[in-house]
């Protein structure tokens, strides 16, 4: 018999047209491939002769398009039959309507060191955000996911001040996917800063006085921040820092204690100076002078030197030490032969001898 006809006598027995007809068996669920399997469809020969047996092999599907949703058509060819009494009437068959569903898909999120200091703001290191997927199509986790599992995803700290927190990781899901949690909170800590750290800017209005007799407590003038969006930011007394200043009245070197709170931590030590100013001095028999700190006094012969803004009378002189002077940090110094006197700050007399 051949595959048309077959010569019996003079009667000529062609082989009888049947056409194929087919139908999804299952749900199609988004794998990454256009191929619908043969064990996915059923296959239906239409104008079987009664008794016969016909079989339909060797025919796939091919989704027209392979992303989830609704509208898809599966064409499926290359099928053939069983029986030789029969020959197709259609080589491909188009199945319409058909939906892929989403793939669910479970996924877990994690942080690379989830510790950060303040910077003032909630960023955080997209970076660092590592996925793990279980059930998604194998491969598609390349890339952390972006643009076949999720679309995108999002990252920051759950707040922007010092102490325990999370890193929140929001995420996107592709439309081919089906993801039941989308939010993920990661433990994470922000550690308060340094004052002493870059991009910290504390001092003093002054650090150096001069000695005037008067305490003198100084300021904290400039106490600032530049933050991680680039912004600079004031410290406020009380809320970020605390200030211990002495207030002082004698020569020498101090320092201010600027400590961290909250935000902050640590301590700055801001050094100012009380440096002794011009002394105004009395000369008998001559103008008032002023002698600097520091410098002697020196070529008037023989002198004395009295108690302060007392009067030259000769009974006073008793109290008074002959020989060269000068300034230092305490005052007046009065040297001759190993003695030593020092006097408080202000007005003091010097009665020459000529």
């Amino acid at each position: 018999m051949s595959s048309t006809a077959e010569q019996v006598g003079g009667l000529a027995i062609t082989k009888k047209p049947v056409s194929v007809s087919f139908r999804l068996n299952t749900t199609l669920t988004y794998d990454g491939s256009a191929t619908v399997s043969g064990n996915e469809l059923t296959a239906t020969p239409n104008g079987i002769i009664a008794g016969d047996t016909v079989g339909v092999s060797g025919y796939t599907g091919t989704l027209n398009n392979m992303n989830a949703g609704d509208g898809r058509t599966i064409t499926v060819s290359g099928y053939s039959l069983s029986n030789d009494n029969y020959v197709l009437s259609n080589t491909t068959y188009q199945i319409p309507g058909i939906t892929v569903a989403k793939r669910d898909v479970s996924v877990s999120a994690s942080y690379t060191n989830p510790e950060k200091v303040f910077d003032g703001t909630t960023n955080a290191i997209k970076g660092n955000v590592q996925f793990g997927f279980v059930d998604q199509v194998k491969g598609e986790e390349n890339n952390n996911g972006v643009d076949k599992i999720i679309t995108g995803y999002s990252v920051a700290y759950s707040q922007s001040d010092a102490g325990n927190a999370f890193v929140v990781v929001t995420i996107t899901p592709h439309s081919n996917y089906t993801i039941t949690d989308t939010e993920y909170r990661i433990p994470a800590k922000i550690t308060a800063k340094p004052l002493g750290a870059s991009g910290i800017a504390l001092a003093l209005d002054n650090t150096s006085f001069v000695y005037s007799g008067d305490p003198y407590t100084p300021s904290l003038d400039t106490h600032t921040d530049v933050l991680g969006d680039g912004s600079e930011y004031t410290l406020v007394s009380g809320k970020d820092y605390s200030v211990s200043i002495s207030s002082v009245t004698a020569v020498g070197k101090y320092s201010a204690k600027v400590e961290g709170i909250n935000n902050y931590s640590g301590s700055v030590y801001l050094v100012y100076y009380v440096t002794a100013g011009d002394y105004t001095v009395s000369l008998d028999k001559t103008a008032t002078i002023t002698l600097p700190y520091g410098e002697a006094l020196d070529g008037f012969g023989s002198y004395f030197i009295g108690k302060a803004v007392e009067t030259a009378v000769e009974n006073q002189r008793d109290n008074a030490v002959p020989g060269s002077w000068a300034l230092d940090a305490n005052g007046i110094t009065y040297n001759e032969d190993g003695l030593k006197d020092i006097y408080a700050a202000g007005n003091h007399k010097i009665y020459a001898v000529f």
